[in-house]
């Protein structure tokens, strides 16, 4: 935080100072990086299954049901299924992922909102949000020996920041080492098969404080 005097150096010196409320500033941001993005980086080639939308959808509509302004904060949204869904059923929505060329796509199909959307490292969430009501985690990993530590702290940041979390995963062994995860952040966890779609978010993992 600026001290008086260096506020009362910086008037002096003819520079002009704004207040503004920090969620407007961030939304700003925000929308400032992602024109950057959408505008320097090519988007990925359309991977989306259309079946998968309703399938995905249900499945939140089970699982969080419908929002009226809560916020829920979508990490790994890829070209943002998640956010679409979210934001259709009421929620205020913040979208994260390590890819470019994927939320490059989001928004040029219009699933991910320039505002609302960040490009950076999941395992440090916290530098970048505070606390949200809800969270959303489509197809964590893969999930090996080999890279369980980088899902582990995602994980961690995701649970600390929201009060109940939906994570999906592909197979029952990643979905079990979720639930340990959560378990050691303090938090209730419940591991069951998702019958919908058979190679996509096959177990859920549903996470609340």
């Amino acid at each position: 935080k600026p001290t008086a005097t260096l506020i009362s150096r910086f008037e002096y010196l003819g520079g002009d100072i704004f207040q503004e409320e920090r969620d407007i500033w961030e939304s700003a941001v925000r929308g400032y990086y992602s024109r950057e993005l959408a505008t320097h980086t090519s988007p990925a080639l359309e991977d989306l299954n259309p079946l998968r939308i309703s399938l995905v959808d249900s499945l939140i509509g089970e699982i969080l049901g419908n929002g009226s302004g809560q916020s829920c904060l979508d990490c790994g949204c890829g070209s943002g299924v998640g956010s679409l869904l979210l934001r259709k059923r009421g929620y205020s929505t913040l979208s994260c992922d390590n890819d470019p060329s994927l939320i490059s796509l989001g928004f040029a199909k219009g699933r991910l909102v320039f505002e609302e959307t960040m490009l950076i490292d999941a395992s440090l969430l916290h530098h970048y949000t505070g606390h949200c009501d809800t969270g959303l985690g489509l197809m964590f990993g893969e999930i090996h020996d080999f890279n369980e530590g980088m899902w582990e702290q995602i994980t961690g940041e995701l649970i600390m920041l929201t009060d109940r979390s939906l994570i999906t995963t592909g197979t029952e062994q990643e979905a079990m080492r979720i639930r340990n995860w959560a378990y050691q952040c303090g938090a209730d966890a419940e591991v069951s098969e998702n019958s919908r779609d058979p190679i996509y978010d096959r177990w859920i993992c549903s996470i609340s404080h």
